[in-house]
């Protein structure tokens, strides 16, 4: 990363997803965080976001904390990804509204975990979109 350190926000699932449903997005928390996140003087800020409503069922109904298992280890790992993308896509659209040049990274593109740990972190995407940009950057994550 550049020489300054990043400023990273991590939004909790509760904060902008409804525990009570699966799927269900607190969108007006999301543009409220887009809007105070707006004109801030930032190097690098990395939004990470907690599954909740959209990965949690997802991932438990496949066993995805235990890691692959016989049950569709494939399925269950797309499908998680993908519900993922929706709530990182309702994020997003509130960074770009606001006029936050956001980029999103998935996590599974820099970690690999094991037995719940990081057992590889690959940085080279995270520099790369960092060095796309010569201005103040915002990178969001998803986990």
């Amino acid at each position: 990363m550049s020489d300054s350190r990043p400023i990273i926000l991590k939004i909790g699932g509760s904060a902008i997803t409804d525990k009570t449903g699966e799927l269900a997005a607190k969108t007006e928390i999301i543009n409220r965080l887009a809007e105070e996140s707006k004109g801030q003087t930032l190097t690098t800020l990395s939004l990470s976001m907690e599954a909740c409503s959209f990965g949690h069922p997802t991932a438990l109904k496949y066993g995805l904390k235990e890691g692959y298992n016989e049950t569709n280890p494939e399925t269950g790992f797309a499908e998680t990804h993908h519900v993922m993308t929706v709530l990182n896509g309702l994020v997003m659209d509130a960074m770009i509204w606001h006029e936050i040049p956001a980029v999103a990274i998935a996590p599974s593109s820099c970690f690999l975990t094991e037995n719940g740990k990081i057992k590889v972190f690959d940085e080279t995407v995270l520099k790369a979109m960092q060095k796309m940009t010569s201005h103040p950057s915002c990178t969001a994550t998803q986990s």
